[in-house]
């Protein structure tokens, strides 16, 4: 059972980074990781991050659906993905 998740939250580790290359595969990765483990039931297989306008990115969440954010550095203040997917029954 999934207990107060904190769904996205690897990714305000990134709030001050550059999106480098490696930053976006570390995002990818890490997002990727959090989904599978706390979300099972969306049957996440494959996050991307890319470059979006100005200071945010777009992510592709790939699962039983497809899910694509634009979430900028301001939007991680409060981001809790857990919400926005609501509670993935």
């Amino acid at each position: 059972m999934i207990d107060e998740p904190e769904v996205g939250c690897c990714l305000h580790n990134y709030i001050g980074a550059r999106l480098t290359e490696e930053t976006r595969v570390l995002i990818e990765m890490e997002m990727e990781y959090e989904l599978k483990n706390q979300i099972p039931e969306l049957g996440v297989h494959k996050v991307s991050a890319q470059r979006a306008d100005g200071d945010s990115i777009k992510l592709t969440i790939l699962g039983y659906n497809t899910w694509i954010f634009n979430i900028s550095r301001e939007d991680l203040s409060a981001l809790n993905l857990y919400d926005i997917f609501g509670g993935a029954s």
